[in-house]
This record gives C-alpha cells, sequence and structure tokens, in this order.
C-alpha cells in the first residue's frame, strides 16, 4: 500500500483495521472523511468498496467515479511535487489498473518522481529499458544509467540487482552492495546471503 500523505497515516491505518476487522460502518465513515481531505488511497478503497459490494450495495457507476477521483486526486499531489503520488500514477497508467493503458503518460510519471527524487521510480525506468515496457526499446546503456542512479540512492532492490551483475566482475564489491541490501530489509538479498557457501 502506497501512503501520499504523512500527515494522514495513522488515520488510514485506522481505516484499514475496521475494513480487516469487517466494521464496515467505521471502515466507510472513515475512507470517506479521509477521500474528502484529499487522500487518494482512501478513495481509491472506497471505490473497491463499492465496486464489490463489501458491506454496502454494490455500485459500479459510483465505484468508477471514486476510481477517478483518485486518479484525480494522485494528480493534484504529483503537481505538488509528492513523489509517491507520481509513482502511483506511473504505475496506474503503465498497467492499466481501472484505466486505459498509456505508456507516454506512465514514462512521464515515472519521470517526474524521479525528479521528486524516487529511487523506487529510478528502478522502475531501469526496468522499463531492460525489459523492453511500456513500447519503449530494450536498452542496456539505459538500463545500466536508471539502475546506477538507484543504486546510489540506495535503492534495495537495485543493489542487490547491481551486487548480481558485478558478482563475477568485483566480487567484494558484489557483496558490499548485497549486504547493504540485506540490512536495508529486502529479503531476497538476506535469502541469497544466507545461502552462500560458508567458508
Amino acid at each position: 500500500m502506497f501512503v501520499t500523505r504523512d500527515d494522514l497515516k495513522d488515520e488510514l491505518l485506522i481505516a484499514e483495521e475496521f475494513y480487516e476487522l469487517e466494521n464496515m460502518p467505521s471502515a466507510i465513515s472513515l475512507f470517506e472523511e479521509l477521500s474528502r481531505d484529499g487522500m487518494p488511497e482512501a478513495t481509491r478503497r472506497l471505490a473497491f468498496i463499492y465496486l464489490t459490494g463489501d458491506g454496502v450495495e454494490k455500485d459500479e457507476v459510483k465505484a468508477r467515479k471514486l476510481y477517478n477521483q483518485s486518479v484525480d486526486q494522485l494528480n493534484t499531489l504529483s503537481n505538488q511535487g509528492n513523489s509517491v503520488a507520481s509513482l502511483a500514477l506511473g504505475k496506474i497508467y503503465q498497467y492499466g489498473n481501472k484505466c486505459s493503458r498509456n505508456f507516454e503518460f506512465a514514462i512521464r510519471f515515472f519521470k517526474a518522481a524521479i525528479d521528486q527524487g524516487s529511487s523506487e521510480a529510478m528502478l522502475k525506468m531501469a526496468h522499463i529499458y531492460r525489459f523492453g515496457w511500456c513500447d519503449q526499446d530494450q536498452s542496456e546503456d539505459c538500463y545500466l544509467y536508471y539502475l546506477e542512479m538507484a543504486v546510489k540512492h540506495s535503492e534495495p532492490e537495485a543493489l542487490y540487482e547491481k551486487g548480481l551483475l558485478l558478482k563475477n566482475e568485483d566480487e567484494n564489491l558484489s557483496l558490499k552492495l548485497i549486504k547493504q541490501s540485506a540490512n536495508s530489509g529486502f529479503y531476497p538479498a538476506s535469502e541469497y546471503l544466507e545461502n552462500l557457501p560458508r567458508q
């Protein structure tokens, strides 16, 4: 779950807890309050609730309206320099999550998130060029450019990925990067280190 508004994070977690406990009146009431305060995560959760009829009468028209409202809220936050919102919009347009896929918009929002300091967006752009996603040609140069950028920002998955790339070239640096990734909480890096042969 992404969180765009740190000032409302605690209330969102309480609303999610109500939802998990199936206390739908309390959950919906708090999600609605957070949505009115401009929190897109709460608006998207409400859209899901109305789409599935979870504790309310199913209403696909209202759900669609709420999904669109959440995208508008993300746009507002992105325009205010919120990297989490920009990254979320990039993913929404990349995968067509409740909207039409639009790779041009996806790339634009990922690059905005990078400009706003998101190391996750840096890694996302690296993978776009590595795998040829979003109608981009595969490019090793672009992949390595964005991967290196993410590494310099200590993005845990990027540290692990770069460490694996260097495994046969510079074993000491490779191990250092993988350990840094593991220390940042990236589970595959920890698992990799646990499975290394004992010396």
